[in-house]
């Protein structure tokens, strides 16, 4: 195509208009050397197909595979070399066509032919206008003089030589019709009418995608029933591999469409995670675990001890403190996990904290020694200097620029100020600090002389608490609170915090800890118990074993060592006298010191002896327990179910029984959340939600299904959910993974003339005599974004637009889908030979009609080139084309 360079070149060397050529003759042949290029397109297209390996024909027209059908589209070069044989002379033989710019400004025109017919023109009419002269540098001058011009001059005058070859009749609908789509709609419009339907086009294309059909059409109905459905594309449904390439490409081609299909991925894994992940806590089932463990564990070891001796107050209160003991820790470490989940760019304002310090450490008594202060605060929060400032400290560091320096003060000290609101430490930190003051209260507590510490220890305990209830880090942060205020109230206060020192007050000894939380009965005892209770539920037993012994010794006849009726009686009486302690907190024991009093049994008997033989340490569900509990909190099931040298199968049974014991169900619950964390954890990729592994996680399911099954740790039915959210995590990794097709999103030569052909012959040539639509300016865009829209919206392939609703429209996938079946072999041969035929036909009578016609017009006939185009760009044509003119608008409405 000329270019506005080659045009402000020739006119440099010569600023006078230039002719065509000498001779009619020579304008025919180059118009026909470029009609000749542009109906060899389709030959040219199929040979391009064959060199890369492509498809383009071979689904609809190839046999068996190494076969090529043999090509019989005519080449641009047979064509022009067929024109060019004498007795016909319309074309210049390949290789032999002039160079000039006159002569190569008509080669292009002579390509742009096909467009022509679509005016309504007659043969005649089209040999005429194409035969006037193209002294066209007239017009470049004029159409420079229009604002277009002046904006745009080197394109002004490209435009002007170009399209001063057009003469009145045909300038003014031309420029008409450019404006609704210019070249572009007349060579689709030619080419559709060779090719097949849009819908069969989509439908080949699916031909060669859709691997099974059949089982393509199965997975469409069964992800109708599933609840997340609606949000899956059709690859996403299906898994069929051809249809994520598919979608693969349209991806590639259609950003919207890209996004919207990512946007609804997220949203699908999303929603699903959430099914998969059972509703529960793991730390359920290994509170549950634990207790049952302890429990069993200490009754056998409880009466394998009194085959030879009594209940011993001593060892039960010693063991009933270590089990409390025990459980605050495993406590502690629930705590710290929940505290872990907080986002680490929470932080709690510590300026209060601070503060609080700095007034405990004023109301000591001036002069008093400074050992008074507990050294570990100072050691966190910073020690007193000369000018009653603090300063230093680990948490100053912690802070940052939590301190600015002020000015100096009278005596001409620095002194610093902690800057308001500045002053924040992460809450893990805060939690930490927290946890370590209580523990120094709790080292205290057994020194002489501490009280002072003590307190302020306690006032930093409590300023600390309350920063951490007033800082805002949502769900997370929430939940570790009120789970540190659960701990806080079963293990810091009342008889139990006394216990294990963490209460104010003198701690009893381990060997009178039970001593200290039964008392002599009645309301304080029952608060003690349920609070013990409440920290270790595995205290039930030796509180139990504890009351015994206390009933025994007040109710033993010493004369006969057996159960006295009158002193059994005032035991229970007083006992559960006001607070009803054994009748809401022990049934089962009041039960048995009434049938024991009823039956004046033998002490010896009542507190233990005999009970060997039902409480075996041996109990086969401690050693998945044992096995379950020996792992870190949170790895317990990843350890079960990657272990594959153990018996997974009975391991799984015997802690889904145990967990069974729990009314609540939350411990089962908790087991099943393990298991599906565990395999969500195996599937993920980083951090990046859509990227789920799901190909692993169906494999790992399929190797565990067997022993999760039969442990009963889920039914069938909720293993099949978990295998069909498994399967749609694969089925996404497999379209995020697939590569796109060769060749597009419709592979056939009517999508390459479409995009390409329309492009480069109808665009820039037909729209070339456009007013301010130049073709230099045509092709400087042709690859911009902008323009590539624009001719997908002009072009407008419904083959094409078919494929890309395929991709997320599961009704229409399924309807071109049931058609495939519908295209029979011998439909498929013949497409190529009806083709052929029509393109040939298409090719005799353009050839015919230009040579019977252009001969005929004389070169003096033709209209001023400057004229003619200044009447188009006017708008008043000469009176005798008005007719014509009419009848052509009429055509283009």
């Amino acid at each position: 195509m000329v270019t506005a360079n080659e045009l402000r070149q020739s006119l440099e060397e010569d600023d006078q208009p230039f002719s065509i050529g000498e001779s009619v003759g020579d304008v025919l042949r180059n118009f026909n050397t470029g009609l000749a290029r542009t109906l060899g397109i389709p030959r040219a297209i199929t040979d391009l197909n064959e060199q890369v390996g492509g498809t383009i024909f071979g689904n609809i027209g190839r046999k068996e595979e190494g076969e090529r059908r043999p090509n019989i589209l005519p080449t641009g070069e047979q064509i022009q070399k067929f024109g060019s044989k004498p007795g016909l002379d319309i074309t210049f033989p390949p290789g032999e066509e002039p160079d000039t710019l006159a002569a190569r400004t008509v080669q292009n025109i002579g390509a742009a032919a096909p467009i022509l017919p679509f005016f309504g023109l007659t043969a005649p009419l089209i040999g005429l206008e194409l035969g006037a002269s193209f002294g066209a540098a007239a017009g470049g001058k004029l159409l420079q003089s229009t604002e277009f011009g002046q904006k745009h001059p080197e394109l002004a005058r490209g435009i002007g030589e170009l399209g001063g070859g057009f003469g009145t009749i045909f300038t003014i609908p031309l420029a008409r019709f450019l404006a609704k789509g210019g070249g572009i709609g007349a060579v689709i419009r030619l080419i559709k009418r060779v090719f097949p339907k849009s819908e069969k086009r989509a439908l080949r294309r699916l031909d060669n995608v859709i691997e099974d059909p059949q089982k393509f059409l199965r997975e469409l109905e069964i992800s109708k029933g599933l609840p997340e459905g609606e949000l899956l594309s059709t690859a996403e449904a299906t898994g069929s591999v051809g249809a994520a390439r598919l979608q693969k490409t349209v991806e590639e081609n259609i950003p919207k469409v890209a996004a919207m299909i990512e946007k609804r991925r997220v949203q699908v894994i999303n929603q699903l995670q959430k099914q998969f992940n059972k509703t529960g806590d793991i730390a359920d089932a290994r509170a549950l675990l634990e207790a049952q463990v302890s429990l069993r564990a200490s009754q056998a070891e409880l009466a394998l001890m009194k085959t030879t001796t009594a209940a011993d107050p001593s060892i039960l209160s010693t063991r009933a403190e270590k089990l409390l003991d025990r459980a605050l820790k495993d406590a502690r470490i629930i705590e710290t996990k929940l505290f872990n989940k907080v986002s680490s760019k929470v932080r709690v304002d510590f300026n209060p904290v601070i503060t609080k310090f700095k007034t405990l450490l004023d109301e000591i008594t001036e002069g008093a020694s400074k050992e008074r202060i507990a050294p570990f605060l100072e050691g966190k929060l910073g020690r007193l200097n000369k000018q009653g400032k603090l300063s230093g400290g680990e948490l100053a560091s912690e802070v940052g620029k939590a301190i600015k320096t002020a000015d100096f003060d009278a005596a001409g000290n620095r002194i610093t100020i902690p800057i308001k609101g500045k002053t924040k430490v992460r809450v893990l930190a805060a939690k930490d600090f927290l946890q370590d003051i209580s523990l120094e209260i709790k080292n205290l507590t057994f020194q002489r002389g501490k009280d002072n510490q003590i307190r302020i220890l306690q006032g930093v305990k409590k300023a600390v608490q309350e920063a951490l209830n007033t800082t805002k880090g949502g769900k997370a942060l929430l939940d570790a609170r009120q789970f540190s205020a659960d701990l806080n109230r079963k293990f810091t206060r009342g008889t139990v915090g006394r216990i294990l020192g963490r209460a104010s007050g003198e701690t009893p000894s381990p060997v009178l800890a039970l001593e200290d939380i039964v008392g002599e009965g009645g309301v304080k005892a029952k608060e003690s118990i349920i609070q013990a209770l409440e920290a270790s539920p595995q205290t039930r037993q030796q509180i139990e074993e504890f009351l015994k012994f206390r009933f025994a010794l007040a109710s033993v006849n010493k004369q006969n060592n057996r159960i006295n009726v009158n002193a059994g009686n005032a035991f229970i009486k007083k006992f559960n006298e006001k607070s009803g302690i054994l009748d809401d907190v022990f049934p089962e024991l009041k039960r048995d010191f009434e049938d024991a009093i009823l039956g004046q049994v033998d002490v010896d008997a009542f507190i233990g002896v005999g009970q060997v033989s039902r409480l075996s340490p041996l109990l086969k569900e401690q050693s998945a327990a044992a096995f379950f509990l020996s792992k870190d909190p949170g790895t317990e099931m990843a350890a079960l179910m990657s272990n594959k040298s153990l018996k997974r199968t009975n391991f799984l049974s015997q802690l889904v029984k145990l967990t069974k014991d729990d009314p609540s169900g939350k411990a089962l619950s908790g087991l099943q959340n393990g298991f599906t964390d565990e395999l969500l954890k195996l599937g993920n990729v980083g951090d990046d939600v859509s990227k789920l592994r799901g190909s692993l996680m169906l494999n790992k399911l399929s190797e565990l299904q067997p022993s999760a099954l039969k442990a009963g740790l889920f039914s069938k039915e909720e293993f099949a959910r978990l295998k069909t959210i498994a399967n749609i995590f694969k089925r996404i990794e497999t379209t995020r993974g697939a590569t796109a097709l060769k060749g597009g999103i419709v592979d056939d030569a009517l999508s390459f003339l479409i995009e390409g052909t329309a492009a480069f012959t109808g665009a820039r040539l037909g729209g070339a005599a456009g007013r301010g639509i130049g073709s230099s300016l045509v092709l400087a865009g042709r690859l911009s974004k902008k323009f590539t829209d624009s001719l997908r919206n002009l072009t407008n392939d419904q083959a094409k637009e078919l494929l890309i609703r395929f991709v997320s429209d599961k009704e229409l996938a399924k309807d071109l889908t049931t058609k495939i079946s519908k295209l029979n072999q011998a439909q498929k041969s013949i497409l190529i030979f009806r083709i052929s035929r029509k393109i040939d036909e298409i090719t005799s009578k353009a050839v015919q009609g230009i040579k019977e016609n252009i001969p005929r017009v004389p070169v003096t006939a033709a209209a001023p080139a400057a004229g003619s185009f200044a009447a188009g760009i006017s708008g008043e044509p000469d009176l005798e084309d008005e007719e014509i003119t009419r009848k052509l608008e009429a055509l283009l409405r």
